[in-house]
C-alpha cells in the first residue's frame, strides 16, 4: 500500500541524487532477499535504467528479514573493489519488525556490527510507519556510525531523504 509506494519514491529520489563517481546497488527484502547486483555498480545510463526497473517491480509481501538484508548489503561492499577515499554508506529503509530469519534484536545488532567491522560502512536507517522496532534501528545506526530517521505514514519520505543528503553532501566538523 502506501508504505511500499513511499519506499519506491524514496529509492527513485536516491537514484536521482547519485553522482557519476558514485557506485551503488539495491537490496530488496522481505523473507526473500534479492540484490540488484552483488557488486557496486557504476552510475551510468544502463545501470540507472536497470535500477529504476528493479524499483518499479518492488512489491510488498509478508515477512521482514532485517538481518539477512543488512548482511547482503554489507556483502555487496565486501565483494566490491575498494576505492581510495570513497565513503561506504548503507542506507536502510524498513517498514517493519524482524519477523523472518534472525528475529532477536540483540543478535541482529551483534551480527551486523561484527560483519560491518570488516566493511566499515556507515549505516543510515529510515524507519517508515508505526510498526518499526525503534530500539533495534537506533542500536543499528549507533553501533555502525550512522543516523536514524523515522517517518510516519503520510509524511513525505523524500523530505527526510533530502535533509539526509544535505547532511552527507556537506558534512560539518
Amino acid at each position: 500500500g502506501d508504505k511500499i509506494e513511499q519506499a519506491r519514491n524514496a529509492l527513485h529520489f536516491i537514484l536521482d541524487q547519485l553522482n557519476p563517481n558514485d557506485r551503488f546497488s539495491i537490496v530488496s527484502f522481505d523473507d526473500q532477499i534479492e540484490p540488484l547486483a552483488r557488486r557496486l555498480q557504476p552510475v551510468d545510463r544502463q545501470t540507472l535504467s536497470d535500477a529504476r526497473r528493479f524499483v518499479r517491480q518492488l512489491d510488498s509481501r509478508n515477512s521482514t528479514d532485517i538481518e539477512g538484508a543488512l548482511q547482503t548489503g554489507l556483502a555487496v561492499f565486501k565483494d566490491s573493489e575498494v576505492r581510495a577515499g570513497a565513503s561506504r554508506l548503507l542506507v536502510f529503509l524498513t517498514d517493519g519488525l524482524p519477523t523472518a530469519g534472525v528475529t532477536d534484536d540483540v543478535t541482529i545488532a551483534e551480527l551486523v556490527q561484527r560483519s560491518n567491522a570488516r566493511v566499515e560502512a556507515r549505516l543510515h536507517v529510515f524507519g517508515v510507519g508505526y510498526d518499526v522496532n525503534t530500539r533495534l534501528l537506533d542500536r543499528l545506526s549507533l553501533d555502525n556510525g550512522g543516523s536514524v530517521t523515522y517517518v510516519q505514514p503520510g509524511e513525505n519520505l523524500e523530505v527526510a531523504l533530502s535533509e539526509f543528503y544535505g547532511r552527507i553532501a556537506n558534512p560539518v566538523l
